[in-house]
Order: structure tokens, then sequence, then C-alpha cells
């Protein structure tokens, strides 16, 4: 056996357990409720606002349909009711999620949430294909090129139009409007005690920093 092929033996056999029990990225459309319906709803300046956090990977993985916090990422769902005048933004340079030992959590950057999602789903399906033909072939596709480079392409654009689609950033609210999404903090965050969040009025210098219980 050639050192080559010992090696991508030797790493399906040392990774690939961690990774065949897991879901590959599947797209599903999460639910929301209005921000009256929050026990942690606020008011501030014409809005409505309650969030959620998914920090349990139980219920996180119940609600996007794959291990998102196995993946490396923290959603926390955001609603809003635009009751105001002015058209808002997040500021995520100044939006934080506080964990249990009051450390503070950046929002994570959207490539490297892609980065990781794309990452977790390749190694998902590399597991499935393990688990459902079998060692050896598994060992085979590997030294083929895994998945197809179509299949591949095609998952990833699936995985950066849905978390765009789903990511509240950089998303005007405009007045009368009832916008919901998700801010997606690292993974590396082991809980969510609360939310921080910086809007900043279109057309003005005026910025509006609000808390919420998580």
């Amino acid at each position: 056996m050639s050192r080559r092929y010992f090696f991508i033996i030797t790493g399906i056999l040392l990774v690939g357990p961690l990774f065949w029990g897991c879901s590959p990225y599947t797209q599903q459309v999460v639910p929301f409720k209005m921000p009256g319906s929050f026990s942690n709803m606020t008011q501030l300046a014409g809005i409505q606002i309650g969030a959620r956090s998914y920090s349990d990977p139980n219920e996180a993985q119940k609600a996007f349909g794959f291990d998102i916090r196995g993946a490396g990422l923290l959603p926390v769902q955001v609603v809003i009711d635009h009751k105001g005048t002015s058209p808002l933004e997040i500021n995520s340079s100044q939006t934080f999620l506080v964990d249990y030992q009051n450390n503070l959590w950046p929002v994570l950057d959207k490539r490297l949430a892609y980065e990781r999602v794309a990452r977790y789903s390749e190694m998902a399906e590399i597991g499935a294909g393990a688990a459902k033909h079998g060692f050896l072939g598994a060992a085979a596709g590997a030294t083929a090129g895994g998945v197809s480079a179509y299949e591949s392409n095609r998952v990833n654009q699936d995985i950066s139009r849905d978390l765009r689609n789903k990511s509240l950033e950089s998303r005007p609210i405009r007045p009368l409007e009832i916008v919901h999404g998700f801010i997606f903090f690292p993974g590396e965050a082991s809980s969510a005690k609360e939310l921080r969040l910086q809007f900043k009025e279109s057309g003005t210098n005026r910025f509006l920093n609000i808390a919420l219980p998580l």
C-alpha cells in the first residue's frame, strides 16, 4: 500500500466516524412569531423587537434541518415590527452576543459563516457516503475526489443563497414593515445571555442601542 493511500484511509478512519451521524446541509424554512409573543419584547423609537437564541444544539438542528451548532454557528433569530418613521439598518460592527461568562462575541463574518457551513456539509456528505457504501467505497471516493465538482458547486451555491436570505445583516428595515431573520455568531460561544443590537437610522448619524435578554 502506498503512503498516499495509507494516509487517505487513516484519515477516514480517524475523522469519518465524527461525521457519519451528521446530517448534510438542507434548506429549511424557520417559522417566526411576532415580537409581542417574545418574553423579551422591547420597544424603542417606534419599533417593537423580540429575539431568541438557538444555542441548544437539539433545538437548532430541529429548526434548521441540520446541525448548525456543530457547523460552528450560533444563530439568534430577530423579529422587528417597525412602526416608526425612519428606515433603519443593523450596525453589525456594534452588535454583540453576551454569554453567561459575560464574554462579548462579535457577529460572525459572512464569508466565515459560509465557509464553516460548507465545510461541515462536505464532511457530512463524505461521512454519509462512508456509511452507505462502506469504508472501502469511501476510500475509493476520496481518491477519486469525493463528491463530484458539479454537485459540490451546486450545494455551495445553495448554502450561500440560503445564508444570505436568512441573514438580517445589512437588510434595510423600512417603516411599516415586519422584518425577520438571523444574526449568526461564532459557535465557540457556548451560551447566550443577552443580545446587544445597534441600529443606524438611514440618512442620519443617529444610532439606537438596545439590549435583549435571551
